[in-house]
C-alpha cells in the first residue's frame, strides 16, 4: 500500500475551484505543520456544516467536489477528510486520504451490505514521516506506523491515495460496492 509522497501536494479536480481552496488555506498557513493542521481543524469546525439524519439513502452521498461540500455541508468524516486533505495539500504539507474499517466489524460485525463500520484519515507527511491526522476529531497521530495498517480505535487502514483515486462512503452506492468486494459477510463465530 503506498504511503504519502513529497509529490501529493497537488490539487485534483475533486478540490473544485483551486482559487477558492488555495484562497481559504492562505489564512490557515502556519509556521509549523502540527499548528497548520491544528487551524485547519478549527476552521472546519467552525464552517463547515454536518449534514444532520444523513442516511445511508440521502441524496448528499454522492462524488462532490470540496468546494461543494464546503458549501453543501459534509456527510461524515469522507466528505470531512477530503476537505482537509485539499487545505493541507494547498498549505504545502503532503497529505492523501487512508480509508479504514474497526476490525470488530470486518471480523464479526460485517452483514455483508457493504455498510462498513469505519472512518478515514489524513496521511500528512510532516518532518519526512508519515503521520496520521484524524482531520475530523483534530487528533495528529506521530507514532503512526504505516506498515502495520493499524490505528488507533482498533481499526485497520485498507486503501490509501489521492481524493481523485478513492471511493469514498459519500460516493453512496459505489462505496457500498466496493465494500461489499473487499469485505463479503463475516462468518458467524
Amino acid at each position: 500500500m503506498r504511503c504519502v509522497a513529497s509529490s501529493d501536494i497537488s490539487l485534483d479536480p475533486t478540490a473544485g475551484d483551486a482559487t477558492v481552496i488555495r484562497g481559504i488555506a492562505a489564512d490557515l498557513k502556519r509556521e509549523s505543520a502540527e499548528k497548520t493542521l491544528a487551524a485547519i481543524h478549527s476552521y472546519l469546525d467552525r464552517s463547515m456544516t454536518t449534514i444532520e439524519n444523513a442516511t445511508w439513502d440521502h441524496p448528499s452521498r454522492r462524488p462532490m467536489t470540496s468546494v461543494e461540500i464546503l458549501r453543501g455541508g459534509a456527510w461524515g468524516c469522507s466528505a470531512y477528510a477530503q476537505v482537509a486533505c485539499h487545505f493541507a495539500r494547498a498549505c504545502g504539507i503532503p497529505a492523501i486520504l487512508a480509508k479504514s474499517l474497526d476490525i470488530d466489524w470486518i471480523e464479526r460485525g460485517n452483514q455483508g451490505d457493504g455498510r462498513g463500520k469505519g472512518h478515514v484519515y489524513v496521511e500528512v507527511l510532516i518532518a519526512g514521516k508519515p503521520c496520521l491526522w484524524d482531520a475530523q476529531g483534530g487528533e495528529l497521530h506521530k507514532d503512526y506506523d504505516p506498515e502495520s495498517g493499524l490505528v488507533p480505535g482498533a481499526r485497520r487502514i485498507y486503501d490509501k491515495g489521492g481524493a481523485d483515486a478513492l471511493v469514498l462512503s459519500h460516493h453512496g452506492e459505489n462505496w457500498e460496492a466496493e465494500t461489499k468486494r473487499l469485505f463479503p459477510r463475516a462468518e458467524k463465530r
